[in-house]
């Protein structure tokens, strides 16, 4: 249970910063937005990329899992101080690049960032603007634009006085090879106290139409990224700045768990179970008992088999492979018990929005525990009676 309780179950990071402290903008992938189930790391599209050179952070086995490829970014965010119009770099885009663009852009790519180490952040990559009719003629083609401009919006706390009972995840891993983050974590270590992170929103052609490239023909482009920030307080606390995203989620398919209609729809089933059980024992009461009565076939008496009494034999008869019956029977009682374990530390509270990978981690670690439990189940199905008797 300790190793379940430090793989799945993690606790949030709280960070505190300092004016002017950097604060991590970590990307993650992008993908269509019709199908979220279908990404790609973020950097298989052109973005600018740090001058260091990109480096991805050591992820759990769940965010692996989940697809998650967190890499770093060339933002360069600092706690409480804003930024207008900061160059990201100027790149001229090949005849690839800008096919790949396209494509992206036509099938309404999105991607998606974590700041302050699990704050979530949605954009799309450019927009498709429909062709306009003619006068007597056939419209024009559409116009696929390209963001190059992004603006930041976040919210911060003055004061934090909880510790949380996160670590800092400041160890990354460079192409290739492992090696620590060149940020290292806040001078001093975490802080008991002080401001910190609790909303982070960002804009791209909504801050500035003029700063969108047409990228709907040519074979190479120049082009200049840059992006802007703006800091705000606000009242909300630390616990809360997750409740957001458990209202909604910019992906379309978004999984809301009602706990009240889990609960009633359980209570009704097993009520319905236990009606039905009843009517069948009242009513098959006397054919079971006529059934066990050796000496009324011994005695010859002609016993009244219609509908469903002939199934009576087939269902006591002795499976035909018994081994693999009662492996099943294990695996089926191993996977109930995960099934319940995982209801129960969601019960809890234990998996927090966008708490990347901690349900599958806890689904694995689980099926690890629970092995006795199907090698149990196994070996009483196959000595008891009557399977033991062969």
């Amino acid at each position: 249970m300790a190793l379940l309780a430090l793989t799945a179950v993690q606790g949030k990071p709280e960070h505190h910063y300092e004016k002017g402290e950097e604060v991590a903008l970590l990307a993650n992938k992008v993908g269509p937005y019709a199908n979220p189930s279908e990404t790609y790391q973020f950097y298989s599209l052109p973005f600018c990329q740090p001058e260091e050179g990109k480096q991805y952070v050591l992820e759990d086995l769940g965010e692996v899992l989940e697809g998650d490829r967190l890499v770093s970014t060339p933002y360069e965010i600092k706690f409480r101080e804003d930024a207008e119009d900061v160059q990201l770099c100027s790149k001229t885009l090949s005849m690839r690049d800008l096919e790949k663009l396209r494509t992206a852009i036509k099938q309404d790519y999105y991607f998606q960032m974590f700041f302050d180490d699990d704050l979530p952040v949605w954009g799309f990559v450019g927009k498709v603007e429909p062709g306009r009719r003619q006068k007597g003629g056939a419209p024009s083609e559409s116009r696929v634009f390209l963001f190059t401009h992004f603006h930041f919006d976040i919210s911060y706390n003055e004061d934090q006085a909880r510790m949380g009972p996160g670590a800092w995840r400041g160890h990354c891993r460079g192409e290739g090879a492992t090696a620590s983050s060149s940020k290292g974590p806040p001078a001093g270590g975490r802080r008991a106290g002080g401001p910190g992170v609790i909303e982070l929103n960002v804009s791209t052609v909504s801050v500035d139409p003029n700063k969108t490239v047409d990228i709907s023909q040519g074979s190479e482009l120049a082009v200049r990224f840059s992006y802007s920030v703006k800091w705000a307080p606000t009242n909300a606390t630390f616990e809360d700045r997750m409740d957001r995203y458990t209202r909604y989620s910019f992906l379309p398919q978004h999984l809301e768990v009602h706990w009240f209609s889990i609960i009633n729809s359980c209570v009704t089933v097993l009520l319905l179970t236990g009606f039905l059980a009843t009517i069948l024992l009242r009513v098959l009461k006397n054919d079971f008992l006529k059934f066990t009565r050796e000496s009324d076939r011994e005695a010859g008496e002609d016993l009244d088999e219609s509908g469903w009494k002939y199934l009576h034999g087939d269902v006591f008869r002795f499976p035909p492979d018994v081994n693999l019956f009662s492996a099943m029977i294990g695996v089926g009682t191993q996977v109930l018990v995960i099934i319940l374990a995982v209801f129960a530390l969601s019960l809890m509270d234990m998996f927090y929005p966008y708490n990347r990978g901690a349900m599958l981690s806890a689904c694995v670690v689980l099926y690890a525990l629970t092995a006795g439990i199907s090698g149990v189940a196994t070996t009483i199905s196959r000595l008891s009676s009557p399977l033991g008797e062969h």
